[in-house]
C-alpha cells in the first residue's frame, strides 16, 4: 500500500506541476478542473485501499452484460441450427 501511495504522490505532484499557472487564472477554471479530478480521486482510493467499491468496469457491466449475453445465444442457437441445415445438404 506504501508504495501506490508513493506513485499517487508523484502522479499527482507532477500534474499539479504541469497544471498549477493555469488554475489560478479564473474560477471556472477551477471548478472545471476539481470536478474532473473527482472521479480520479475516487479511483485512486480504491486503487491504494483496493476497495471493492464501484468503478468503470462495473458501470459497463451493468449496462452491457445482459444484451451481450442475449446476443450470445442468438448466436449460439442459430449455430446449430445452421449446422443442422448444412448438413442437410450434403
Amino acid at each position: 500500500m506504501g508504495e501506490k501511495i508513493i506513485l499517487l504522490i508523484i502522479l499527482y505532484t507532477a500534474i499539479l506541476l504541469y497544471d498549477g499557472p493555469e488554475l489560478f487564472e479564473t474560477k471556472r477554471v477551477r471548478l472545471i478542473y476539481g470536478l474532473t479530478m473527482v472521479p480520479v480521486f475516487y479511483l485512486s482510493l480504491i486503487y491504494v485501499f483496493d476497495l471493492g467499491w464501484p468503478n468503470f468496469y462495473s458501470l459497463i457491466e451493468f449496462i452491457y452484460a445482459e444484451p451481450a449475453k442475449r446476443i450470445v445465444e442468438v448466436f449460439e442457437n442459430n449455430a446449430s441450427f445452421i449446422l443442422t441445415m448444412r448438413e442437410g445438404l450434403k
